[in-house]
């Protein structure tokens, strides 16, 4: 019942932070934003990178393997994993802040609709805590020296639950700080415009395909080709009018590149 109470809480919390004034988004970034500090350029490279954001990882990447050497690590973790949603919301309402209302209210949700689920499915909220009892029971057989031969690894589990707790651990904080990154770098949001975009259709061809322009005019209504006219692929043309089996057509009619 307890598991219930915090999913409504943070449900409740998601739904509060996506609304909030725009002087509340402005507080945060102020105080969680971090301004420049951590940005130097990389003369030898030509490029920018950031100090701040990479140590971080690297911190998080150790408490992810060692977690469970470490008193009351939940408490850890979820202090770890609301400075670095404070932090992401903060560079999320920095980028959006140029964008229209509508754009910005829908990636903050979305963000807080990911930290969210992370932070419920990372604490085994949506579980039962299964994996809590097993990870005490590796932490036991470790002090015993049991988890260094190899038969304990071959038929015992718990080195897994280990594993897998530490990834679900680093997972969601990763994706924060990477995109906490790349805001402060790029000064934009990645696929900010993949749910607000006008047409979803050529936006995702132009993302999955580099010939997507003229997959976007072959499925437009105004540029539908008739029978007679050529295709822009010129295999396709080549498939859809002579067949795969008509190895008597000279593709070099089509292809000028290969004539």
């Amino acid at each position: 019942m307890g598991d219930y109470i915090v999913m409504g809480i943070v449900g409740i919390l998601v739904l509060v932070m996506s609304v909030l004034p725009k002087t509340v988004y402005n507080g945060i970034t102020y105080t969680f934003s971090m301004h420049k500090y951590g940005i130097r350029k990389i003369q030898r490279y030509r490029t920018t990178t950031d100090t701040l954001a990479n140590c971080i990882i690297g911190v998080l990447v150790v408490f992810s393997i060692f977690y469970c050497f470490i008193p009351f690590y939940s408490v850890v973790y979820t202090i770890l994993f609301i400075l670095s949603y404070l932090c992401l919301l903060a560079q999320v309402n920095r980028v959006t802040s140029k964008k229209t209302q509508q754009v910005a209210r829908t990636v903050i949700l979305l963000n807080n609709i990911f930290a969210g689920i992370s932070f419920l499915g990372a604490l085994g909220f949506m579980n039962g805590h299964m994996a809590d009892g097993v990870i005490n029971q590796f932490m036991l057989d470790f002090h015993a020296h049991k988890v260094f031969g190899i038969l304990y690894l071959l038929q015992n589990r718990t080195w897994m639950y280990w594993l897998f707790q530490g990834i679900l651990f680093l997972f969601p904080l990763f994706i924060m700080w990477s995109h906490f990154k790349y805001m402060r770098l790029e000064n934009s949001v990645k696929a900010v415009y993949f749910v607000t975009y006008k047409n979803t259709r050529k936006s995702a061809l132009r993302a999955l395909h580099p010939a997507s322009q003229d997959i976007c005019s072959l499925m437009s209504p105004e540029n539908q080709m008739s029978a007679s006219q050529p295709l822009a692929f010129p295999w396709a043309h080549y498939i859809l009018y002579h067949g795969p089996l008509s190895f008597h057509y000279d593709i070099h009619r089509i292809d000028p590149v290969l004539s």
